[in-house]
């Protein structure tokens, strides 16, 4: 029995679920043979957050967060595969932060995308820079940021030099940028690395004072910016999509322009707060919303260059391709294999056909689906069209995958679970005063499907947490549950009853010990919201939002100057446990690694 896990990055659920279309046919249509989760919800808006509940089955924030990414997680799922007998495959490795434990557990990793050195400014350590401004860096804080330019120098140079010798693992990204000199770049990261080693401490303090203009900085990253494609298939995508894309903006603006009075009501909004509190920031930052539901600001990133240009990483097909090709070769046939793809094409900007395809033919028939779906789109629609097409063209995706695993006779013995990280933020309608760091739902509400002969039909309604995914795979493959898992299999979890989290730092650098947490919980009729610092006591006035989802599902009005506390305080309850909860876990953590230098 094998087992493979798709993770669709973005996937927008409740975009799914409102629309006058259907805009997931192939998952739906086999979900009737098969168990789909209605109502599952990822505990942070983004990839790097999201994760922690999907790939470690912890809590969010459990353990010290995110900021070290999975090292301190006791149990991450590809390890507890491999220890049930399976071999393990994971085709996503984007190398930045604290790269090493990415790799736990898994037998055949491939990168999705080189190392990145602006990722590991942008994510950690313009953060800290802003923070060694005011000399508010604590000894905690060396020590954090060594352990991170410890894992970043060994594996930033691993990476170099899998490149150099063409390693399996960069096998899907290895021609996507053939002037990149890999050779020259190690001796740079390398010379780096030497100045660090002679004083960690002291260079650290260059990188905070001289900040992205630091030379680790300046070091070039592989980047997917040069790749040779057929003329033929060039002038499809110069031509053809860049034909359809004019139009899809055509299209979108006129749709949104007459039925979206949401644009309309925003404007008004940005511009009263503006005259209120002269926030230039906020107020350029909703104009930005409205404009791009508007005008689809990042549509025109998708013409007029090569293919390869368009996205950081390899597309949907190009990995369904790379799996295949593994799973067909694998030198033991007879070991069970869990392999894991995780893709990015939904994700910001989303893309409705393969950007990275040789295949004339191929892009043609894409562009051929996109142009169906709009000629047949219901008037009245309203959000943004890309949005929609990009959801077909992952469910096109997903129909090629199961095509080439039924023709290869593969899902006589597999076992796929389909879900997605975190939901979708630019879809255009509602419009939001912000993007991504919030607490609205489509941020967070995400697809569970699982596929398989062994699989009966199966809907579940219940209120799902994404940290659910894990224990529910250990169950259906047969494998036991880690003690370590926060979670419970979803056909454990039917309560109707149940409250679930939402936690996370908000956005950059998740310095649980300094930044205010963002922790909500909610159930299908309220939610209460919170902001709150990890050695704060927790108060009322640490509740900033609070909805009525039985009258208010878009999350229109913000109750928390009205609502009467006695209605929500099972929310705050909550909140307030997994506070002590994370409290708990964090103060272990601080002080084995006290312990640890102490040694």
């Amino acid at each position: 029995m094998n087992g493979l896990l798709l993770i669709i990055d973005s996937l927008d659920y409740t975009r799914c679920q409102n629309a006058a279309a259907d805009l997931l046919p192939n998952l739906n249509m086999r979900s009737k043979k098969g168990v789909k989760c209605e109502n599952m919800y990822s505990q942070a808006p983004y990839t790097e957050a999201a994760t922690m509940a999907i790939y470690c089955g912890q809590n969010t924030l459990d353990n010290h967060g995110y900021i070290e990414r999975y090292q301190n997680a006791d149990d991450v799922l590809m390890e507890v595969m491999q220890k049930g007998g399976y071999e393990t495959y994971f085709n996503s490795l984007q190398p930045q932060c604290y790269p090493s434990s990415l790799r736990r557990g898994i037998d055949h990793v491939y990168y999705n995308r080189g190392y990145d050195n602006e990722a590991l400014w942008n994510y950690r350590f313009s953060y800290f820079s802003e923070r060694g401004k005011d000399n508010r860096l604590t000894g905690t804080d060396y020590k954090q940021l060594v352990r991170i330019l410890d894992d970043n120098f060994e594996d930033w140079a691993r990476f170099l030099k899998d490149l150099i010798h063409e390693d399996r693992s960069v096998e899907i990204i290895k021609d996507l940028n053939k002037n990149f000199d890999a050779g020259s770049v190690l001796k740079e990261v390398e010379r780096e690395a030497g100045k660090y080693k002679q004083d960690k401490n002291a260079y650290i303090d260059g990188m905070i004072k001289e900040g992205s203009g630091h030379t680790l900085f300046k070091i070039p990253y592989f980047s997917q910016v040069d790749y040779n494609i057929p003329e033929e298939t060039e002038k499809v995508y110069e031509k053809e999509c860049a034909d359809l894309c004019r139009r899809i903006r055509k299209l979108n603006f006129i749709q949104n322009a007459v039925f979206n009075l949401d644009i309309y009501r925003g404007f008004i909004r940005a511009a009263v707060t503006y005259l209120k509190n002269h926030d230039k920031k906020e107020f350029a930052e909703r104009i930005y919303i409205i404009r791009n539901a508007l005008l689809m600001c990042n549509n025109n990133k998708k013409y007029g260059k090569k293919g390869h240009s368009l996205k950081g990483q390899p597309s949907f097909h190009t990995h369904i391709n790379a799996f295949l090709e593994w799973a067909d070769n694998r030198e033991n046939q007879e070991q069970p294999y869990f392999a894991c793809i995780h893709v990015d094409d939904i994700h910001f900007p989303e893309m409705f056909y393969t950007y990275d395809t040789d295949d004339a033919a191929l892009l043609k028939s894409e562009l051929e689906m996109a142009d169906e779906y709009l000629k047949n789109r219901k008037a009245g629609s309203k959000g943004t069209l890309s949005l929609d097409l990009s959801l077909r063209y992952a469910d096109a995706k997903c129909r090629y995958l199961f095509r080439e695993l039924e023709k290869r006779g593969m899902m006589d013995d597999l076992t796929v679970f389909v879900t997605a990280d975190h939901g979708f933020s630019y879809a255009g309608y509602p419009i939001r005063k912000k993007l991504i760091n919030t607490f609205y739902l489509e941020n967070f509400k995400i697809p569970f499907y699982i596929f398989g002969k062994r699989i009966s039909e199966r809907q579940i309604h219940t209120l799902q947490s994404s940290v659910d995914i894990p224990p529910t795979i250990c169950e259906v493959m047969g494998v036991d549950i880690p003690e370590s898992f926060s979670g419970s299999s979803v056909f454990h979890t039917e309560d109707e009853k149940r409250i679930v989290t939402i936690e996370y730092c908000g956005g950059g650098c998740p310095d649980i010990n300094n930044r205010k947490l963002m922790i909500a919980a909610f159930d299908n009729h309220y939610m209460a919201a919170s902001l709150v610092k990890l050695d704060e006591p927790f108060r009322a006035s640490n509740i900033t939002e609070v909805y009525n989802l039985k009258k208010d599902p878009l999350q229109r009005k913000n109750l928390v100057r009205k609502i009467d506390y006695k209605k929500i305080s099972p929310y705050i309850k909550t909140i307030e446990k997994r506070l002590k909860e994370i409290r708990r876990t964090n103060s272990i953590y601080l002080r084995a690694i006290e312990e640890e230098r102490k040694l």
